[in-house]
């Protein structure tokens, strides 16, 4: 939570388990860095897609498909 930021209500309020929330809430609140910033001597299409990847509501998490994936793929062709 360092580097994605303390959860917002919403999100806390779909986490079925009563403990991980309570654990969740003894923590101290975080504000989400900015990855750019933490990341930047990275490739910008490396760090959206772990910034997509590093999501804590799984329902706004990264999804294979999705439209950056082609951007990272060809980044990565080049270094493998």
């Amino acid at each position: 939570m360092k580097l994605c930021g303390t959860p917002d209500d919403e999100f806390m309020n779909r986490i079925t388990s009563q403990e991980a929330r309570n654990y969740i809430r003894t923590l101290p609140l975080m504000q989400k860095k900015d990855f750019r910033a933490e990341f930047r001597n990275a490739n910008d299409h490396a760090v959206s897609l772990l910034e997509k990847m590093l999501e804590l509501d799984y329902e706004k998490r990264y999804e294979r498909e999705g439209k950056g994936e082609r951007k990272w793929c060809l980044c990565l062709s080049y270094v493998v």
